[in-house]
């Protein structure tokens, strides 16, 4: 072997910030990194396609 590569000193520092991003990103989906928000409170209204049959409907009377 002739030639032996050795990174530059950038080059290894963006291989070193990749490392730190993607840890960083794993530690997230686990949820250590931030709190995760409280539930929204649940409205009145359910969704589309759940009422009762007739629920909305105004009678005449």
């Amino acid at each position: 072997m002739d030639a032996v590569f050795y990174p530059t000193p950038a080059e290894s520092y963006q291989v070193a910030a990749l490392d730190v991003t993607n840890k960083m990103r794993q530690v997230d989906r686990m949820g250590w990194l931030t709190p995760r928000p409280p539930p929204r409170p649940r409205t009145g209204r359910q969704p589309r396609g759940t009422r009762p049959a007739g629920s909305g409907v105004i009678q005449a009377g």
